[in-house]
């Protein structure tokens, strides 16, 4: 008689089950809360599309061929979600779940970007608006200072807390915690900018604890970047320029590499973990000096307008 084997069947674990594991691994290795949330923003979207990609290797080429795809999509976006969905599909080979990544061989595309130019008197008639007899002004005030005056990312700014600054010594340090990188840096700050600082926290609530971010709600609570966002677009649309929190960090950059810093510093200052990104504000401000070439070269004036040379010389 032979003997009977009962193999007990397991349940595939599905791509949300996959991406809650990978979740909590990312989290772990100490990735940004932002970095996570993106991560769950594309690959959700993805297998939302194609629930079928980890059924064989040919449909999740298939799926990635058609994601890539879409009519109309950016460079940046291209390059989003071949970089996020791509690391997902990486980690599910590292843990035995699939065999290849569909992205393979799908090359980055180049980018643009899209750097917004602001001048010295749009920031200038920008801070004239904020109530300055406001809570909520005082803060926006300082707020818009620290980020033209630090080039802080928005996402850092409204997570400093009390202890971050260090006014005697003009200076603000981003933990590790709160940069984008997850590197911490510490970063000068002018007269101007310690000052509206300094003011501001003299009208800090005195029960909140040292845990309340500087640049929070008037609750006491920690102000999202959406919050930050909607503010700025009224103060924009007063302006009539179109204004975000980000463009004062576009602001800080160009308006230092015009006062001629060292783009190194700059790119210290930016947190940038490589030169690449700075390069494309240093592009935008060499377009500057290419018009002011043509304007005012000195041979352009004293040589004048070429003439056609004529079939003798």
């Amino acid at each position: 008689m032979g003997q009977i084997v009962t193999l007990r069947q397991e349940k595939a674990l599905s791509w949300n089950d996959h991406l809650a594991v990978f979740a909590l691994t990312i989290k772990a290795q100490g990735k940004a809360p932002r970095t996570i949330k993106d991560y769950l923003y594309h690959v959700g979207r993805f297998f939302t599309r194609f629930p079928d990609a980890l059924e064989s290797p040919e449909k999740g080429k298939l799926a990635v061929l058609s994601f890539l795809a879409d009519e109309g999509i950016s460079p940046t976006e291209f390059n989003h979600r071949r970089v996020y969905v791509g690391q997902f599909f990486q980690w599910l080979i590292g843990e035995g779940h699939v065999a290849r990544n569909p992205f393979e061989g799908m090359r980055k595309r180049k980018e643009t970007g899209r750097i917004v130019d602001v001048d010295m008197d749009t920031i200038t008639a920008l801070l004239d608006l904020p109530d300055r007899s406001t809570w909520t002004g005082k803060r926006d005030y300082a707020l818009m200072l620290f980020s033209v005056d630090t080039a802080t990312r928005p996402g850092e700014s409204l997570q400093l807390q009390p202890a971050d600054f260090d006014l005697a010594r003009a200076e603000v340090t981003i933990p590790a915690h709160v940069s984008k990188t997850r590197t911490p840096r510490t970063l000068p700050m002018s007269a101007q900018t310690i000052k509206a600082i300094r003011e501001f926290l003299d009208i800090r609530h005195p029960s909140w604890k040292a845990s309340v971010p500087v640049f929070c709600s008037q609750d006491g609570l920690r102000m999202s970047e959406n919050s930050w966002c909607h503010r700025m677009k009224a103060y924009a649309a007063r302006l009539g320029k179109p204004i975000t929190p980000y463009s004062l960090r576009h602001a800080a950059a160009t308006l230092l590499l015009r006062s001629g810093a060292n783009a190194f510093a700059v790119q210290a200052l930016l947190g940038h973990t490589t030169p690449y990104m700075t390069q494309r504000y240093i592009h935008l401000v060499s377009s500057d000096l290419k018009d002011q070439h043509a304007r005012f070269s000195p041979i352009g004036q004293i040589v004048g307008e070429r003439q056609r040379v004529g079939k003798k010389a």
